[in-house]
C-alpha cells in the first residue's frame, strides 16, 4: 500500500529522501541543507506554536521587567510586506473570523490570529483615515500576534556567520506557497468582481506579498526543530529557482508606496550605525536619520516622510534597544553603500 505523501519532514529524514534521487557522489547531509538555507537556496521551517517560547533566549532582566512580561504573552508580532498597492480589499476576506482570538490569517500548515486592522493611538495621528495606510494598517506595519500554530520559514540574520555555531532566530516567514485560500472565498470574491485582476492576483501573490513574523524574543533552535516541505524537497531536487519570491528591498522595487523605502532605508541605517557605533542610542540615531532624509530628500509632501516616533518604532521592531555600553550623542550615521544614490 503507498503511503499518503508528507507534507514536511525533519530534517534526518529529508536527507535520506533527497539521497534517494541523488548518486552517491553528490550526496548530501544536514550541513549541506543548513548551509544552502543559510544562502538562500532553499527554505528550512519550524512549527511555531506556543511551545516555542520555551526556547526563547529571555533578558537577564525578564522577571523584573515589566515590559518583557507584558511583550511574552504577544508571541510575537506580524507584519505583511509589499511594493504593490493594489488587490488589498481582497485580501480582508481572506481573514476568516475564527474564534475568539480574533481574525486568522490561514495557511496550508495552520493559521496565525492577530487583531490586524489595530490601530494604536500614534497609529491614528499618523495617517489619515482616507489614507492607504489607515485602510490597511497590517500591511508594511508590525501587530501582535495572539494565537501562532503553523509552519514558519527560518529567517537568518544579515549578521549570522557561517559556519553556524548557534541557530538563533528572532524573524520568520511564511513559507512559499502556502497561502491557503477556500473554494468558497475564491468563488464569493469571483462572483462579486467578475471583471477584477483576481485570478491573476491569486497566482502571483506569494510574489506580490511577504507574510513576516518577529519573535518576542530569539528562538534557540535544535537541528531536530527544523522542518523542509514536501514542495522545497521537488524545487531542490528539479533543480529550481528555490529563491523565486520577489526581492521587496527598497532598492530593487520599482514600484510601492515611498514609505516603504523610508522604513527599509532606516531600519539598515540604523543596524549598520549600531553596529560600528555600539554606544549610540536609538532616540540620537532617528534624529539624525530625520534630519539625513530632510536634508536630502525631495519629497514635497511632509506626510510621506517618517516622524522620529515612526522611525523609533521601525529600529524597536529589529531588537535595536539600548545600548551595549555607555551612551553618547557624539556619532556619525553609518550609510550602507546601496543607499548612495538614493535621493539623488
Amino acid at each position: 500500500m503507498a503511503l499518503p505523501e508528507r507534507l514536511f519532514y525533519p530534517l534526518d529524514k529529508a536527507v535520506i529522501k533527497i539521497n534517494q534521487k541523488l548518486s552517491p557522489e553528490n550526496y548530501i547531509d544536514i550541513e549541506d541543507l543548513l548551509y544552502f538555507c543559510f544562502c538562500k537556496k532553499i527554505e528550512l521551517c519550524v512549527f511555531y506554536t506556543e511551545n516555542i517560547a520555551k526556547k526563547y533566549i529571555l533578558p537577564a532582566d525578564y522577571r523584573y521587567n515589566k515590559s518583557h512580561n507584558k511583550k511574552i504573552t504577544t508571541l510575537g508580532e506580524i507584519s505583511i510586506d509589499t511594493s504593490q498597492n493594489s488587490g488589498f480589499e481582497f485580501l480582508e476576506k481572506l481573514f476568516v473570523h475564527d474564534d475568539f482570538y480574533g481574525k486568522s490569517l490561514k495557511t496550508k500548515y495552520g493559521f496565525i490570529t492577530a487583531d490586524l486592522f489595530a490601530r494604536d493611538e500614534v497609529f491614528k495621528l499618523e495617517n489619515d483615515k482616507d489614507s492607504f495606510n489607515y485602510k490597511y494598517p497590517f500591511i508594511n506595519h508590525y501587530i501582535d500576534i495572539n494565537n501562532i500554530n503553523t509552519l514558519l520559514a527560518i529567517k537568518f540574520s544579515k549578521y549570522q556567520m557561517y559556519p553556524i555555531q548557534e541557530i538563533t532566530i528572532s524573524q520568520f516567514k511564511l513559507p512559499r506557497n502556502s497561502f491557503f485560500i477556500a473554494d468558497r472565498i475564491y468563488n464569493q470574491i469571483s462572483e462579486d468582481n467578475p471583471n477584477s485582476f483576481l485570478d491573476s492576483l491569486f497566482k502571483d501573490l506569494d510574489n506580490i506579498i511577504e507574510v513576516n513574523i518577529n519573535s518576542s524574543y530569539p528562538v534557540k533552535l535544535d537541528i531536530k526543530d527544523l522542518l523542509i516541505t514536501q514542495e522545497e524537497i521537488n524545487l531542490f531536487l528539479d533543480g529550481g529557482d528555490t529563491n523565486n519570491k520577489t526581492d521587496l528591498d527598497i532598492v530593487q522595487a520599482a514600484t510601492g508606496r515611498p514609505e516603504n523605502y523610508y522604513k527599509r532605508f532606516c531600519i539598515d541605517v540604523g543596524i549598520a550605525t549600531r553596529e560600528k557605533y555600539p554606544f549610540s542610542k536609538v532616540s540620537t540615531i532617528s534624529e539624525k536619520i530625520i534630519n539625513y532624509i530632510k536634508l536630502l530628500s525631495n519629497e514635497e509632501s511632509n506626510n510621506i516622510i517618517p516622524t522620529k516616533s515612526t522611525i523609533d518604532n521601525y529600529l524597536r521592531q529589529v531588537w535595536l534597544k539600548l545600548p551595549s555600553i555607555k551612551s553618547s550623542e557624539t556619532f556619525e550615521l553609518v550609510i550602507p553603500e546601496k543607499y548612495k544614490l538614493f535621493f539623488k
